[in-house]
């Protein structure tokens, strides 16, 4: 017997079928359904005295990145 369905979110509208399929197979073996979004951020680049200008700017996609994982949190929990 299937007792844990999981999917994979990514914050797109596709998350909506999804979560239907997953949420049809449950219901037909009585199990529960687990939705795994996965944010990956890169890591942040150190600053130093060799930094090239501008170089501190390497940190805003990560900064972006984290803060729409926040964004899609807020929205599913």
């Amino acid at each position: 017997m299937i007792k844990d369905v999981m999917v994979r979110l990514d914050g797109t509208s596709g998350d909506d079928l999804q979560l239907a399929a997953a949420n049809l197979l449950a219901e037909t073996f009585d199990s529960h359904v687990t939705g795994l979004f996965f944010n990956v951020v890169p890591p942040r680049l150190s600053r130093s005295s060799s930094a090239a200008p501008g170089a501190d700017q390497a940190t805003e996609p990560g900064d972006a990145a984290k803060k729409a994982g926040e964004a899609v949190f807020e929205h599913v929990a």
